[in-house]
């Protein structure tokens, strides 16, 4: 095979009419198989496909290759999600030319998905957090109990109660607001 492009071009519509994907993945999609395509000229070779392992090796010199290029076009290093998806679009697109015989092996058994390392996100320390789940358990304190004002109205399945006007604050639900707080957090 001299050239992708038309391979790119028929996986690209496969994923619009048969995978029905939506027209901003095609679009990033597009983004990295043109990029696979500009490296297979740069490269002048042909799409390998005489062993696994030569294959192997093309796909890890093409994300080392696109890697460098996002790190001079941005200015920044490529993120671990981004290398992730720019690895799962090709083996997709490479899984797409096997199953219709534009390529005779498959790289992928022998290559890994770049791990993507998780950041914790920052949040409170816990003396901040136990101050605000405090806070709102001691909300209701020396509120009056909620009570039902108005009239018991029927409705399907039941009664309607109508709520307090005055807008106390019920100890119960403070309670409940303080351990849903608690438990996001912790």
């Amino acid at each position: 095979m001299k050239k992708i492009g038309p391979l790119v071009e028929a996986y690209l519509e496969h994923c619009q009419v048969v995978r029905r994907l939506a027209p901003s993945t095609i679009r990033i999609y597009a983004v990295y198989l043109r990029a696979l395509e500009e490296f297979h000229e740069l490269d002048q070779q042909r799409l390998p496909c005489g062993s696994a392992q030569e294959a192997a090796r093309f796909v890890t010199r093409f994300l080392t290759w696109f890697s460098r290029r996002h790190q001079e076009r941005a200015g920044a290093p490529l993120s671990d999600w981004a290398a992730d998806k720019v690895y799962d679009v090709v083996r997709a697109f490479w899984r797409y030319g096997l199953a219709f015989g534009q390529l005779d092996c498959d790289p992928f058994v022998l290559l890994k998905a770049p791990k993507i390392r998780m950041h914790p996100r920052p949040i409170a320390d816990r003396e901040t957090i136990v101050q605000l789940v405090k806070f709102i358990a001691s909300s209701a304190e020396g509120a009056p109990r909620s009570r039902v004002t108005g009239k018991f109205h029927p409705v399907k399945g039941g009664v309607r109660i109508q709520p307090n006007p005055a807008g106390a604050r019920d100890p119960m639900i403070a309670l409940r607001d303080a351990l849903i707080v608690a438990t996001l957090y912790f």
